[in-house]
């Protein structure tokens, strides 16, 4: 008698743990199942090649940028956070128009390579002179997270260029 007393007393009590699990479960599916903000994205393509002489065949800088920008967002409040978070990744500065950043960015890069004139007038020995930059940005999508993933292949020169790609997270949310 006492054993199948027992029995009851903990069958009831596991059945309702369970109940009372299976609550707060359902609870917590509801709070996590919000809307999913979206971002929308355009692709702003720089693509030329410079010469640092008027020989417009050697030696060149070929650049071939792809910047992919936030266009519009379902959560208006964050998307000028994301907006200004992604120009400054870019840019690094959010305070200007995207036609205006990439002119400044383009200039910054020939400036350095324009340089190389001043090292070797003559251009003699300028045949190591073939500079190259490819640099793009895709949005990945995993619910309310964006990643930002920032491939870049530089070449100024030598045996092998150099690539790397970061990722760069943000919370869809709050920018």
């Amino acid at each position: 008698y006492k054993f199948t007393t027992m029995k009851k007393t903990i069958f009831g009590f596991i059945l309702v743990s369970i109940a009372i699990i299976s609550c707060n479960n359902s609870e917590k599916t509801e709070k996590n199942s919000d809307v999913i903000d979206s971002v929308s994205f355009e692709y702003v393509v720089f693509k030329d090649t410079f010469s640092i002489d008027e020989n417009e065949d050697f030696p060149i800088f070929e650049m071939d940028l792809v910047f992919a920008i936030p266009t519009s967002s379902t959560n208006e409040e964050a998307f000028e956070n994301l907006k200004n978070n992604i120009k400054k990744i870019y840019f690094g500065e959010s305070d200007c128009e995207i036609d205006e950043c990439i002119k400044r960015y383009v200039d910054e890069q020939l400036l350095d390579y324009y340089e190389l004139k001043d090292i070797d007038e003559d251009l003699d020995y300028i045949f190591f002179a073939d500079w190259s930059k490819y640099l793009s940005y895709a949005p990945v999508y995993n619910k309310n997270i964006l990643t930002l993933v920032e491939d870049v292949y530089e070449f100024y020169g030598g045996a092998n260029g150099m690539s790397a790609s970061f990722f760069h997270i943000f919370d869809i949310k709050t920018g």
